[in-house]
C-alpha cells in the first residue's frame, strides 16, 4: 500500500486522461480491499492542490465516479462558506459525476450556494449560480421533492439574499430539468408568486423571473389547468399587500408593478378564457385577469391591454352561459379603469358589446354592462349618440332591461362632465316621467339620474324638472322617489341651486312638503337635500315646519344633523 498510493495519486492528477481513468480504477479496486485507508491518503491531497494543480480537480472527478459513497469526505471543504468563484466551479464539475448521490447533502451544498447567488462579485455571483443549477439539475427523480423542500426552507429564510437565491434556483430548475414536474407546479407557482410583495427589490425580480420560467414548462393546452393555482396566489398576496397600506391606499403588487410584468401569468388566463374546458374554467379565468391587473400599475398594464381586450370581447360575444359574460364585463370595466386612453381603439366594440349586454336577460350581466358603459364614458368625446340609444331603449323596453338602461344613462351622464348637448333636455323629461313608475329600481335610478342630468344642463333648464319633481304624488313610495330626486339634484347640482337661483322657492317649498311627511323614510329622505348651506339657512329659520306626530319644530331636527 505504501507504494501503490502514491502512485495511484500521481496517475489521478496526470495530465492524460486514460491514466487518469486507469488511475480511477485502481483507486475503486484499493478502496474495496482497503476501505477508508485509502480515502484518507488521496482525497485530502487531491483537494489540497486543486487551486495549484490544473488536474486535480479531473482526478477528483474519476474517484467520485467509481465511489460515490467518499462524497461526505469532499463536500465539507468545498461547501465551507464563505464560497469562493473556484470552489463553486469545482462543485459544479463534481455534480454530473456524483448525481443522486447529491440528495442527501442538498442542505449543506445549497446553505453555502444560495446567498453567494446574490452577491456584489459578479464572478463569485456567477460561478454560485452555475453550480446552484448544476446541482439542481443533476437531481434524480427521487430526490426532486428533497430540492424543492430545500427551496421552500429558503424562501422563508430571514436573509434576502438566500430568499433570492432560492427562488431563482426554482426557476433555473424547471428551465434547465428533463424531469416531468408537472405534479409539483402549483407548488412552484405559489412559492415564486408569494414573493411578489417581498421587501427586498432583489427578492421580488428573481421571484418574477423564476415564474416566467415555471410557466414556460407547462403545455399550451394544459396552462387553464393552473387557473385556480395562480388565482389563489394572486389573492394571498394581495391581502398580503393590503395589511401594509393606510386604509383607502391603492392595493398594488410589486412584482406586478416590473415592466412586462403580466408576461408570465396572462397565458394562463387567456387560454382559460379562449379555450376552458369548462364555462367554470371560463368565467375563473375571466375573473382572474380582473384580479391581476386590478393589482397591477397602469403603466404596467398598458403593453398588455390589446392582449387582454380582444379576446374578452371575442368571447362575450359568442354563446356563453351568463356568469361567463358576468366575469368578462366585471374585467373590462377594471381594464377600463386601469387602461384608460390605451382603450381608445376598441371603443366602438367595447360600446356595442355593452349596450347588447344591457338586453341580456341575467339581471348581473345587466347591472355590469350598464357600470362598464358608464365607465367607458370616461374615454368618449361625444356621448350624445349613446344617450340617444339608451333614452331609444327606455321608451321601448320593459321591466329589468329598461331599469338597467336607466342605470346605464346615470353611468354615462356621470362620466360625462362638461359635454353638455341638446340631447340632456330630453333627459330631464324622461326620468322625471320615470318617478311614479311602480319597479323601485326604476325610481332609484331615475332619482339618480335627474342629479347627474343637473350637473349638466344650464340652471335655466332645471327649473321645469324640478317643478315636476316637487309636486307631491298620492303614494308614499311615489314621494320618496321625488324626495331623493331632489337630494339628488341639490347635492350635484350647486349652479342651479345656489343662493342666488330662481330655483331656491321651489326646492325649500319642495323640501318642507318632504319634512313634514308622516312617513319617517321621506322626511330623512328630504333631510339629505336640506344639507346644502343656501338650503340649510332658510329651512332652520323658518317657523312653520311642525313634526307631523310630534308637534316639535321640524327645523329642531334639521338644525341638530348640521355641524356648523
Amino acid at each position: 500500500m505504501t507504494a501503490l498510493l502514491p502512485a495511484v495519486k500521481l496517475g489521478l492528477s496526470d495530465a492524460s486522461e486514460d491514466v487518469r481513468e486507469t488511475a480511477g480504477e485502481s483507486f475503486d479496486i484499493l478502496f474495496r480491499m482497503a476501505g477508508a485507508d485509502v480515502t484518507s491518503d488521496i482525497v485530502p491531497q487531491l483537494l489540497s492542490e486543486l487551486e495549484t494543480d490544473p488536474y486535480a480537480l479531473a482526478g477528483l472527478k474519476e474517484v467520485l465516479s467509481k465511489q460515490p459513497r467518499i462524497l461526505p469526505t469532499v463536500l465539507p471543504k468545498l461547501a465551507a462558506a464563505p464560497m469562493t468563484s473556484f470552489r463553486a466551479r469545482a462543485l459544479a464539475a463534481l455534480a454530473d459525476v456524483v448525481k443522486g448521490a447529491l440528495h442527501a447533502h442538498l442542505g449543506v451544498l445549497l446553505a453555502a450556494l444560495l446567498p453567494a447567488m446574490s452577491v456584489e462579485d459578479e464572478e463569485e455571483m456567477l460561478a454560485a449560480r452555475s453550480a446552484a443549477e448544476a446541482i439542481s439539475l443533476a437531481v434524480e427523480e427521487p430526490g426532486v421533492h428533497l430540492l424543492l423542500g430545500e427551496l421552500q426552507r429558503g424562501v422563508a429564510d430571514t436573509d434576502a439574499s438566500v430568499r433570492a437565491g432560492a427562488v431563482a434556483l426554482a426557476g433555473l430548475f424547471c428551465k434547465g430539468t428533463k424531469l416531468d414536474v408537472e405534479e409539483h407546479t402549483p407548488g412552484l407557482l405559489s412559492m415564486c408568486i408569494g414573493l411578489f410583495v417581498d421587501n427586498d427589490e432583489r427578492v421580488v425580480k428573481a421571484a418574477w423571473t423564476a415564474t416566467g420560467e415555471v410557466t414556460g414548462t407547462i403545455l399550451k393546452e394544459d396552462l387553464p389547468n393552473f387557473t385556480k393555482y395562480v388565482r389563489q396566489g394572486i389573492n394571498e398576496v394581495k391581502d398580503r399587500a393590503k395589511r401594509k397600506l393606510a386604509r383607502g391606499q391603492p392595493v398594488l403588487v410589486p412584482g406586478l408593478c416590473l415592466p412586462k410584468s403580466l408576461s408570465p401569468l396572462l397565458p394562463i388566463y387567456l387560454q382559460g378564457v379562449l379555450v376552458g374546458s369548462s364555462s367554470e374554467v371560463r368565467e375563473s379565468a375571466a375573473e382572474g385577469i380582473g384580479e391581476l391587473v386590478e393589482v397591477t400599475s397602469e403603466d404596467s398594464v398598458k403593453p398588455f391591454v390589446v392582449q387582454i381586450t380582444g379576446p374578452l370581447i371575442r368571447v362575450i360575444g359568442d354563446k356563453f352561459p351568463w356568469q361567463v359574460k358576468a366575469a368578462i364585463l366585471q374585467t373590462l370595466a377594471i381594464m377600463i379603469r386601469k387602461g384608460g386612453k390605451s382603450l381608445k381603439p376598441f371603443l366602438p366594440q367595447l360600446q356595442t358589446t355593452f349596450m347588447k349586454c344591457l338586453q341580456d336577460g341575467a339581471p348581473t350581466v345587466r347591472r355590469r354592462a350598464a357600470f362598464a358603459l358608464g365607465l367607458l364614458m370616461q374615454l368618449q368625446p361625444r356621448v350624445d349618440p349613446v344617450v340617444n340609444d339608451l333614452l331609444a331603449g327606455i321608451a321601448s323596453a320593459e321591466g329589468g332591461v329598461r331599469s338597467a338602461m336607466v342605470h346605464a344613462l346615470r353611468g354615462t351622464l356621470e362620466n360625462a362632465e362638461g359635454n353638455r348637448s341638446p340631447v340632456m333636455e330630453r333627459v330631464g323629461a324622461t326620468m322625471g316621467g320615470l318617478l311614479s313608475e311602480e319597479d323601485e329600481d326604476m325610481r332609484v335610478g331615475a332619482a339618480r339620474t335627474l342629479g347627474r342630468y343637473a350637473s349638466l344642463v344650464e340652471p335655466a333648464e332645471v327649473a321645469s324638472v324640478l317643478q315636476m319633481v316637487s309636486k307631491c304624488p298620492a303614494m308614499p313610495d311615489h314621494r320618496l322617489a321625488n324626495a331623493m330626486a331632489m337630494a339628488s339634484m341639490v347635492n350635484h347640482a350647486a349652479e342651479a341651486t345656489c343662493p342666488d337661483s330662481a330655483n331656491l322657492d321651489t326646492i325649500v317649498a319642495s323640501i318642507k312638503k318632504h319634512f313634514t311627511d308622516d312617513r319617517a323614510y321621506i322626511r330623512e329622505a328630504g333631510l339629505k337635500a336640506s344639507f346644502l348651506p343656501s338650503l340649510s339657512l332658510s329651512l332652520v329659520t323658518s317657523n312653520d315646519l311642525v313634526h307631523p306626530r310630534t308637534g316639535l319644530p321640524t327645523c329642531r331636527c334639521v338644525g341638530s344633523k348640521l355641524k356648523g
